[in-house]
């Protein structure tokens, strides 16, 4: 615990809300050994969990666990981290971090991390320090601190930087492990967001999570950010809303998605995944292509399945244990890949040429519908100069049938 006895307090305050009330609080110089990383700071929860997948544990020793979290913090947006290096070498600390008294930072990791670099450089004796203010955590809930935390990174430029997937892992645990903290309008109202915006952040990370069951990798988000999987889940979120998918049939649709996102392995997929919409909103074309991959399907869940019951008896541990298992890759047979690849890229096709070819009948359907809109009666109101252009409109209009009439 940190005892602010033994520390320095500057000449400065900031003021926080804290149980919906402003509190003000001194402003401390913190001796950087004395602090310890935020192991749940969402701007590195894919990085930890890759980590875990690698080595299955975090380093007890605080110095080797700071190591290693202040690598992931630089590595997870080293742009913003080398602005923010470069800003306190000129200028020092401008803005206070804020710490728990048991050193914990909850916010200000990336001026954490500076500060430590510098004071391995050699930078100066003032670097040794943390500026910021301390809070007892004895007396306010995890709830409490994590909206001040959310309050503090959305009110900031900053949040900008977050990537979509760490973004989706903090949805996940601020609002659907173990029930949620926070319901969507309390989390809305404190990242100054939409309820809407926030529900469909909710359908999104729930998405990642069936995903990342399907290919039998539970709870590994690296795999998600590896794979920049936020642009076609979003797609998937999509199609599964259209109200020209069965609701009977969804979760068919969701198992070709999926099928879908593991064999893309190159170019597009968003794009790809987008394309499939053509197919899935046509119930006698889906029906087919999904007759057609049946089998497949089955092959690929055993696949997966089996290369997660080997590499289990591989280290020797069982279905109920906490390790969580290696590799952090998902590698699909060649057969089974081009066999998805070659099915959904030929229904594709044969949707954009079948609405290629009805391409005439959806323009002149259009055109009737617009030629409907117009007020009889306000064109007939039209005074003489705008009533000759509206007749010679319709004129126009009477030749271009015409002349499609007599090319049929």
């Amino acid at each position: 615990m940190i005892d602010i006895n033994n520390l320095n307090k500057i000449d400065e305050t900031r003021t926080y809300t804290l149980r919906g009330q402003k509190e003000t609080f001194d402003i401390y110089t913190i001796p950087l050994n004395l602090l310890k990383y935020n192991e749940k700071n969402g701007r590195i929860a894919s990085y930890i969990t890759e980590y875990i997948d690698e080595q299955n544990y975090l380093p007890n020793d605080v110095q080797k666990f700071n190591e290693l979290i202040e690598k992931f913090i630089v590595e997870s947006a080293s742009d913003a981290f080398k602005k923010t290096k470069n800003n306190i070498k000129q200028l020092g600390q401008i803005e206070p971090a804020i710490v728990l008294n048991n050193g914990i930072v909850v916010d200000g990791n990336r001026r954490f991390s500076a500060l430590r670099q510098l004071q391995r450089e050699g930078a100066g004796a003032e670097f040794g320090y943390l500026k910021a203010a301390i809070i007892n955590e004895s007396q306010y809930s995890d709830k409490e601190i994590k909206t001040l935390e959310l309050n503090l990174q959305h009110a900031r430029e900053s949040k900008v930087d977050y990537n979509p997937t760490e973004r989706t892992i903090d949805i996940y645990r601020d609002l659907i492990k173990d029930g949620g903290q926070f319901t969507p309008a309390e989390y809305a109202h404190e990242t100054d967001s939409t309820e809407s915006k926030i529900n469909e952040e909710i359908r999104i990370s729930k998405l990642l999570l069936d995903y990342l069951e399907y290919i039998k990798e539970p709870f590994k988000f690296h795999i998600a950010r590896n794979l920049k999987l936020d642009g076609p889940l979003r797609e998937v979120d999509k199609i599964l809303r259209s109200n020209k998918v069965d609701v009977e049939s969804k979760e068919d649709v969701k198992e070709l998605l999926f099928a879908n996102i593991l064999t893309l392995d190159s170019g597009d997929i968003t794009r790809k995944i987008r394309d499939l919409r053509r197919v899935i909103e046509k119930p006698e074309k889906l029906d087919e292509m999904l007759q057609e991959l049946e089998d497949t399907f089955d092959d690929l869940d055993e696949e997966l399945s089996s290369h997660k019951e080997e590499e289990e008896k591989r280290i020797g541990i069982s279905e109920d244990t906490d390790y969580i298992r290696k590799p952090s890759k998902v590698s699909i047979s060649k057969e089974i890949t081009e066999k998805v690849k070659k099915v959904s890229e030929k229904h594709v096709e044969s949707a954009k040429i079948s609405e290629a070819q009805k391409q005439p009948i959806e323009a002149l359907s259009k055109a009737i519908d617009r030629l409907n809109d117009i007020d009889s009666d306000a064109a007939k109101r039209l005074v003489l100069k705008d009533k000759e252009e509206f007749n010679s409109l319709l004129d126009k209009a009477a030749k271009i049938i015409s002349c499609y009439k007599e090319s049929n």
